[in-house]
């Protein structure tokens, strides 16, 4: 089996396509001239970033990262925080992408929320202040629930937040809230799967309704 170690890092891939896609986003290096390193023994590597799948409780607590930004407000979502707490001791941190105005539109994409009506003055905030606002509403009725949470804003790659993200927190689990199939650029782009080959982790989809 064929080992790609990443030139610039650390990092290590068991496929083509995931090298090359971590070298243009990760590092904006074309990896067309680049060659795969091999290692003879590929077969006892370590999988994928496996320094995030690391367990650092000694207890029973659970530890999941919530990713999520325009399905903040969804059902689906706090229902399902609140049953996996009911479940057993769980820690969650959340991560809200911090989406950008696209350069066609001049909206933001995340403004197709589900759930409550979003605050009226969502539509003149920018990415990241966008992503602040959500963040620190959900937060504050999650924990209202008595959920012990915290949050973070994210890059505006889904990918590249949780990376950053699994780096201070090693999660169990990613809880990945969206919006309905038909609307949700995350599954259409099947970010539970390059989630789950990247990280080591168990990935939980929350799609709203």
């Amino acid at each position: 089996m064929a080992v790609h170690q990443c030139s610039k890092c650390e990092l290590r891939f068991r496929s083509t396509s995931e090298y090359h896609d971590h070298l243009r986003m990760e590092h904006g290096v074309d990896p067309q001239n680049l060659d795969p390193i091999r290692y003879q023994s590929a077969t006892q590597q370590a999988p994928l970033y496996s320094d995030f799948v690391e367990k650092t409780s000694a207890d029973d607590t659970r530890r999941v990262l919530v990713v999520s930004n325009a399905a903040l407000r969804a059902q689906e979502l706090q229902q399902a925080l609140i049953r996996a707490a009911d479940e057993r001791p769980t820690v969650y941190r959340l991560v809200v992408p911090a989406v950008e105005r696209s350069p066609l539109t001049g909206e933001h994409s995340a403004y197709a929320t589900v759930g409550e009506v979003a605050h009226p003055e969502e539509h003149r905030l920018s990415g990241g202040t966008l992503a602040e606002h959500r963040r620190d509403e959900a937060v504050e009725r999650l924990r209202g629930e008595g959920l012990d949470i915290d949050g973070v804003v994210g890059d505006a790659d889904p990918l590249r937040a949780i990376q950053t993200a699994l780096r201070g927190f090693k999660a169990d689990e990613v809880f990945l809230g969206t919006l309905p199939r038909a609307r949700s650029s995350w599954l259409g782009a099947d970010l539970p799967t390059q989630i789950e080959r990247r990280y080591g982790v168990t990935v939980t989809v929350l799609e709203a309704v």
